[in-house]
């Protein structure tokens, strides 16, 4: 269940923010995960998840030792992270989600190609 304070920034930010069309549109809260919104049923179903800066912190703090989160303009939640921990574990989890079984048995066989692409954007050797 989402909590309240969750909910109150979840509900100021689609007060204020959402445009005209989108304040008539059919949409609504999902109960299976906070700040989660189900809408355009009809015509497009989308999901959509809306962070807070507390969900910010708490996903940027596992890879960062510094981590600031808030709104920038009431709506948009920034992250300012700084100082990266240590990569460890990266290699094994490239190497198990890369290579995830197809229903067919068959593999994905991309593990190579995605350690050199982390290699190359992060600018390490894992």
């Amino acid at each position: 269940m989402a909590s309240s304070e969750n909910q109150a920034d979840f509900a100021i930010m689609t007060k204020k923010f959402l445009n005209a069309k989108a304040q008539t549109a059919t949409k609504m809260l999902a109960s299976y995960e906070e700040n989660v919104t189900i809408g355009e049923i009809q015509t497009a179903p989308k999901v959509q998840k809306y962070h807070n800066p507390r969900m910010f912190y708490d996903l940027f703090k596992t890879a960062f030792q510094s981590v600031q989160a808030g709104y920038d303009t009431g709506v948009n939640v920034y992250s300012i992270s700084a100082n990266p921990l240590p990569l460890t574990g990266l290699r094994e989890a490239l190497q198990f989600e890369f290579d995830l079984p197809y229903p067919d048995g068959s593999r994905m066989d991309l593990v190579n190609e995605a350690i050199t692409a982390f290699e190359t954007r992060l600018g390490v050797r894992l």
